[in-house]
């Protein structure tokens, strides 16, 4: 078993895994109008990771836990291998192995894909009202980043 807390944590290494991946890709471009969006998106996802760490430190968080049958199945161990060291972001989505600006942009809205699965699972765990808009308003910013991303290829 594990808590809400747990998750959120999980959510706030997405978020840095994410941010240190456009600051990469930022560093990594020339084309200034690219870098300036990554500079963007990292600053973004920097919010992101700060609303979920200020949701995590809840101690009705760290009570809550789960037993639902279908997180069962997904242990902490496995949650938590899925985004440690960017295992679900940064080995799929490689910012640096990118050759093209075509490639660095469906590099990015890969990961953002991913990104917003994730939190629509942990929607789906919530039930607090102010909790689950928190999460509507990262997912539709999330969803934004694609709209934007998909606009400059």
């Amino acid at each position: 078993m594990f808590s809400l807390t747990d998750i959120y944590n999980i959510a706030v290494q997405i978020e840095r895994n994410g941010e240190k991946d456009y600051r990469e890709a930022a560093g990594n471009t020339a084309d200034e109008k690219l870098k300036n969006l990554y500079l963007e998106l990292a600053r973004q996802e920097t919010e992101h990771a700060a609303w979920f760490t200020k949701m995590a430190e809840n101690p009705e968080c760290r009570e809550r836990e789960f037993e639902d049958a279908q997180l069962q199945k997904l242990s902490k161990d496995v949650l938590q291998k899925m985004v440690k060291d960017s295992s679900f972001l940064r080995e799929e989505h490689d910012f640096s192995a990118v050759e093209s600006f075509e490639e660095a942009v469906d590099t990015a809205i890969e990961s953002e894909n991913d990104t917003i699965i994730f939190y629509q699972f942990l929607y789906d765990l919530v039930e607090e009202e102010e909790v689950r808009k928190g999460l509507e308003k990262i997912i539709a910013e999330e969803q934004n980043h694609i709209e934007i991303l998909e606009k400059i290829k």
